[in-house]
């Protein structure tokens, strides 16, 4: 089994440079909605790169030409409130994002289960 790291102190010293009070720790645009949204679109990143097989403004190596089209925005729906992500798309509409998949609007943990990770989510309410 592999041991997973911590999060090194300095790294929270860093984060909490300038706390002053709860609000800016875990209101709007707080350190907790600003670290959760920069892990989701970096997670989101690297499963488009996956997906690609080729980093971002890198040489294109899928036999089908398929890149990367720009982002689109999703609202998650969360424990701690409402968190605005962008979503990268693909040229060929092929991309599947795990870490916020395109029909759930609620994500309210991560579990692990043999190594892939899932979203626990739920339907949006939205759809008819």
């Amino acid at each position: 089994m592999v041991e997973k790291k911590g999060i090194p102190d300095e790294l929270i010293d860093a984060l909490l440079t300038d706390y002053e009070k709860p609000a800016d720790l875990l209101g709007k645009n707080g350190i907790l909605e600003q670290l959760t949204k920069r892990i989701v679109e970096r997670a989101l990143a690297a499963e488009m790169t996956y997906h690609l097989g080729h980093e971002k403004h890198g040489r294109v190596t899928n036999a089908t030409g398929n890149t990367r089209n720009g982002t689109s925005k999703k609202t998650l729906k969360g424990q701690h409130g409402e968190l605005t992500v962008a979503i990268p798309r693909d040229r060929g509409g092929s991309f599947e994002p795990r870490s916020a998949p395109r029909i759930l609007d609620r994500c309210d943990s991560y579990t692990s289960n043999e190594g892939e990770h899932h979203v626990q989510a739920e339907k949006s309410r939205t759809s008819v």
